[in-house]
């Protein structure tokens, strides 16, 4: 997700290919950026619809696994189901992807949105959650995988 003139991105866009795989121009500078608080957005509130998931699949006695492999495979296949869906089942809530950063990134989603006044419920509700396991274990939950946003639904009262 890069930003910029596209001579100067033809130009880096060898650098770029050593750092990642897919390498996109999404407009004038700023743009890469914008794009990539989209993701985050995304992906917060992806982990939320999965812990919502599978906590159902717990109160409802399924196991976990045969949910995120089941639903995997269908509309509600996703990153997030196929690569967290199991870490979660398998209580592994070491990072891949902070906590703490999802929450710095959905706190420039916001900061982005002052000026209009917009809202976004949704990653609203995800930034409740996040901040809720953030807290747990003395205030170090932030360390954890995005993944442990399940806690919130586990032990944080929701």
């Amino acid at each position: 997700m890069v930003g910029g003139d596209e001579q100067d991105f033809t130009e880096c866009k060898p650098l770029f290919e050593i750092m990642g795989k897919t390498i996109r121009l999404c407009g004038p500078v700023g743009s890469g950026q914008a794009v990539k608080l989209c993701n985050q957005v995304l992906c917060a509130v992806n982990i939320m619809s999965l812990c919502e998931a599978l906590k159902l699949a717990e109160q409802q006695e399924i196991d976990p696994m045969l949910m995120v492999e089941v639903c995997s495979q269908g509309a509600a296949g996703s990153w997030v189901l196929s690569n967290l869906g199991p870490k979660i089942a398998d209580a592994d809530l070491a990072p891949g992807f902070a906590i703490k950063h999802l929450l710095k990134d959905l706190r420039l989603v916001r900061e982005s949105l002052q000026s209009s006044g917009q809202i976004l419920p949704g990653m609203d509700m995800a930034d409740r959650f996040l901040q809720i396991v953030k807290e747990l274990d003395g205030g170090i939950g932030g360390e954890l995988g995005t993944q442990a946003m399940i806690r919130a639904y586990r032990e944080g009262g929701s």
